[in-house]
């Protein structure tokens, strides 16, 4: 009885995780207008965050992680390095967001940052379900360094991430899993 406390709610939010995933992670990678629709919900957010007054800044500094990508040294990482980096970076993203959400006394600011949550967790759900295998080693992109209290500078730090990173390593794990593929849906 005891253990079905705990069991239930965690079932729950499991579920609700999964089911919330915008798009299948195979579609993610072989599909650009997959991608930018997701993309497109950040764009949303910067759009609505003017209705939304003084949503421009946090209620408390949160932590950025790094996401330049220098080229030359991103071609001799794995792919296995390079999953790790992105889910590591989007990991400080979303519990700066997570804490910020819980410090905001705002229901628009609120709403918007829980859009964002489910944003970089769709990001996050869609990397953790490759099939790429994870090193142990801890690689950059989960530190914090730089701290922040403008929500526009966290939207550009995670446009930057998406754009750049991620897509360069998605654009990779495409070479190898979308060339035979033919259920792609009709554009």
């Amino acid at each position: 009885m005891e253990l079905s406390r705990f069991l239930l709610p965690l079932l729950c939010v499991i579920a609700v995780e999964v089911r919330d995933i915008q798009t299948s992670p195979i579609n993610f990678v072989c599909s650009d207008q997959a991608r930018q629709q997701l993309f497109q919900k950040l764009n949303d957010i910067r759009r609505d965050m003017s209705g939304c007054s003084g949503s421009a800044l946090l209620p408390s500094q949160v932590c950025l992680p790094f996401v330049g990508l220098n080229m030359e040294a991103w071609k001799k990482k794995t792919k296995q390095v390079k999953r790790s980096e992105i889910v590591s970076a989007l990991a400080v993203l979303l519990e700066a967001m997570r804490k910020a959400q819980n410090d905001t006394q705002s229901d628009c600011l609120s709403s918007l940052l829980q859009r964002l949550s489910h944003s970089i967790t769709n990001h996050l759900l869609i990397l953790k379900a490759l099939q790429v295998p994870v090193e142990t080693v801890q690689q950059d992109g989960g530190a914090c360094i730089r701290m922040t209290q403008d929500l526009q500078d966290v939207l550009t730090q995670y446009s930057w991430l998406v754009r750049g990173k991620m897509e360069r390593f998605v654009e990779e794990l495409a070479e190898d899993i979308c060339e035979d593929r033919t259920d792609d849906p009709p554009n």
